[in-house]
């Protein structure tokens, strides 16, 4: 057994023989009892010891125990080191025998007090170990390890407490079986679970095992008023356990292949892998990539680096840096994933942006500023041209030919992956000046739009297809000639002047 209380330098452990010890009948032969104390170093500091003193109580009552000091014989491992004396009743003195202090580091140390003469009286004895001893940065004084030993009735048993198998697999059961005397009461302690009456069973079998698990028996018995315990332990390990806590912090790489229940915080501070399913009750953050092949995260989700998952379901909040999602994923709150629109130039001819986020071009035409006559037309477009095509927005009394893909629309809406450059192009006639707004609308919820796009260098730009000219879309001002032309000549007879005016404006177009 360990010390109930201890500030010693050493350390001290103590069996008994019997285990436990017995009482002396009220007649017939007297109960002896043998103490065995081990004394070592657990630390990696030599430890001097000048004196060490064991003190036992000496009387018949239920707290002492024996009344007969001087039957007390004693000894010591390794022979000839100490010297022991008994230097006042139930007080026994080692000292070395070299005069010196004797150095204790990996050697260990044992005391025999045998030939005990038990008294009669059950109940639990205080036995008092006095270390004076000095060690690095602890001066020489006297340190106390006390011990509580129960004394039992006579003839009293209990031991043998095994298990059926030392290791199971997970989720199977094992059986321990002991041997104990039936004036006791005995109660099985096992994890956070409440006490197991065993009383009237010598064997008992567990419930299904998860993790590895200590097993304690304690047996109890009350005489005369006086109640003494004894426990008894024994560990089951478990193959593959199921990991279940309340915080897990992984400093490196792990691998959770199976099944998975966290009741708090997982942390990991590198790599995180769970190939099966895992519920996390409270936070999930992953400092290093994270594959989760199906995970639920009832709180807070936070990676900062890579995120593969083949099925994610997040109740809570999520921050995720970089998420390759392969399989479904379902959301069942409120999504945040696009910011204000950031307004774009459209005041130049042309201009080049690249986005450092998926999100939406947004063109549209507005008005146009009428200049020259009221029969001309009216007509521009502001282009969005990219590695997707040109594509514009534009209004007129016309319908654009060319290389436009989508004409005569007040509006346009494209999709930007990131990493893409794009040029806003405007395109004006000579008589009508078009108006245009421009934006850019990211997604993401964590970045500001102001972030997410730049004016793009010449070596992005040079990745775009060349900019037509506009001639070959827009209409030839010339248009407005023929328009005149036409609506003179529906007026009179058509001459010979008209019928000219009308050729050289066919010419001009035809041009």
């Amino acid at each position: 057994m360990n010390p109930s209380t201890t500030n010693a330098l050493l350390n001290y452990s103590l069996t008994t023989l019997p285990d436990p010890l017995q009482v002396s009948p009220a007649t017939g032969n007297q109960s002896y009892g043998t103490l065995t104390f081990v004394v070592s170093n657990g630390g990696n500091v030599a430890v001097d010891v000048s004196q060490i003193q064991f003190v036992l109580p000496i009387g018949t009552l239920a707290q002492q125990l024996t009344n007969d000091a001087a039957a007390i014989l004693y000894n010591s491992s390794p022979a000839g080191q100490w010297n022991i004396s008994m230097t006042a009743s139930g007080v026994f003195t080692a000292v070395p025998a070299s005069g010196n202090t004797v150095p204790v580091t990996t050697n260990g140390i044992v005391f025999q007090l045998f030939n005990i003469p038990v008294n009669h009286q059950v109940g639990t004895v205080n036995i008092n170990v006095n270390e004076t001893a000095t060690s690095q940065g602890n001066p020489s004084q006297v340190r106390t390890a006390s011990f509580s030993v129960a004394k039992f009735p006579y003839g009293f048993f209990f031991g043998n407490f095994t298990p059926q198998v030392p290791m199971v697999q997970d989720k199977q059961t094992v059986t321990l079986t002991w041997q104990g005397s039936d004036m006791a009461t005995y109660n099985m302690y096992y994890g956070a679970a409440n006490p197991v009456p065993v009383n009237n069973v010598r064997t008992w079998t567990s419930p299904a095992l998860t993790n590895d698990t200590t097993f304690l028996l304690r047996a109890t018995v009350v005489y005369l008023g006086e109640t003494v315990t004894r426990d008894l332990t024994t560990t089951v390990v478990v193959a593959n356990p199921e990991i279940q806590g309340s915080s897990l912090s992984i400093a490196g790489i792990s691998n959770l292949a199976g099944n998975t229940t966290i009741g708090g915080t997982l942390t990991a501070n590198s790599t995180a892998t769970i190939a099966g399913a895992t519920t996390i009750n409270n936070t999930l953050s992953v400092s290093g990539n994270a594959s989760l092949a199906a995970a639920t995260v009832n709180q807070l989700l936070t990676a900062s680096g890579g995120v593969s998952t083949s099925n994610l379901n997040a109740s809570g909040n999520t921050v995720l840096n970089n998420v390759t999602i392969n399989g479904t994923t379902a959301i069942n709150g409120a999504v945040s994933m696009l910011k204000a629109a950031q307004g774009l130039d459209t005041s130049q001819q042309s201009k080049s942006f690249t986005v450092s986020s998926d999100g939406f071009v947004v063109v549209y035409a507005t008005t146009f500023q009428q200049g020259g006559s009221p029969n001309a037309a009216y007509w521009g477009a502001l282009a969005v041209n990219s590695k997707l095509g040109l594509f514009a927005a534009g209004t007129a009394n016309y319908q654009i030919v060319g290389n436009i893909l989508t004409t005569g629309m007040a509006s346009l809406s494209l999709p930007m992956a990131n990493g893409s450059t794009f040029s806003l192009v405007r395109y004006t006639g000579s008589v009508g000046i078009p108006q245009f707004t421009a934006w850019w609308i990211p997604i993401g919820s964590t970045a500001a739009p102001t972030n997410t796009i730049r004016e793009a260098t010449a070596e992005e730009m040079a990745d775009l297809p060349a900019e037509p000219h506009p001639d070959s879309f827009l209409p030839h001002p010339v248009n407005g000639l023929l328009v005149d032309a036409l609506l003179e000549a529906l007026k009179h007879p058509i001459d010979d002047d008209r019928k000219h005016a009308l050729k050289e404006s066919l010419k001009s177009l035809l041009q």
